[in-house]
């Protein structure tokens, strides 16, 4: 069962034997058979189940199924898989144990508007993972960039399709780490740039004469002065 290349039917065989660690290993098989997958995924423990959600070749439809399981783990598995099935990333990302919503929300499948819906979250740590996306809508980041938490407020400064009003407004923040975030983003205005290498925190400062954004003969003033 180690031989990558085992024929199906020989898994399907050792899979009827009622024993869960062999059905676990058979669920991470890469030979294992999406029809194996479908059985596997029922009246299995939840460590097996997880196994099969994490299977590139899950079948969607089991995927589906799996999503609404009762076990936590299993349900970070298909939340974190990139086959996820489109319609479960809204529950997932209210999921009344934060971790499945993270993993749905760190997805590079979740949907936009899901992402836009989460920014409101009432866990910080989740609100964090909205911020860092790369598919989070530029107007979410906004508002995020206002978040109470200035941790949630530097990641989505520096996530790159952060608008300009909002870095700019950000650049004034109180936190040295959010006005840091501001300066190492590569889409910061010049003139932001060049007010942030000013900062009072050295920090900051060389961020932002570093930013490739940055006209090269502001850096070179910048680095004659330092």
């Amino acid at each position: 069962m180690e031989d990558p290349a085992c024929p199906p039917a020989t898994l399907v065989y050792i899979a009827s034997i009622p024993d869960r660690q062999l059905r676990e290993r058979i669920a991470r098989h890469p030979a294992c058979p999406p029809e194996l997958l479908r059985t596997l995924a029922v009246g299995n423990s939840w460590a097996v189940r997880q196994q099969v959600a994490e299977h590139p070749v899950c079948p969607a439809d089991t995927l589906l199924r799996l999503g609404r399981d009762s076990s936590e783990a299993v349900r970070i598995a298909v939340a974190a898989s990139a086959k996820c099935p489109l319609e479960l990333f809204e529950s997932f990302g209210w999921d009344k144990q934060y971790d499945v919503a993270r993993a749905a929300l760190s997805n590079s499948r979740c949907p936009p508007e899901v992402l836009t819906t989460a920014a409101s979250h009432p866990d910080l740590y989740t609100r964090q993972v909205v911020a860092r996306h790369p598919r989070c809508p530029a107007e979410t980041l906004s508002q995020l960039a206002r978040d109470p938490s200035y941790a949630v407020a530097a990641f989505a400064v520096s996530n790159p399709a952060c608008l300009p009003q909002a870095l700019e407004q950000a650049s004034t923040h109180s936190r040295e780490t959010v006005r840091w975030s501001v300066a190492g983003n590569e889409s910061c205005p010049a003139e932001v740039l060049q007010r942030l290498m000013q900062d009072p925190h050295p920090q900051v400062a060389r961020t932002a004469a570093d930013n490739p954004k940055l006209p090269a003969h502001l850096r070179a003033m910048w680095q004659l002065a330092h």
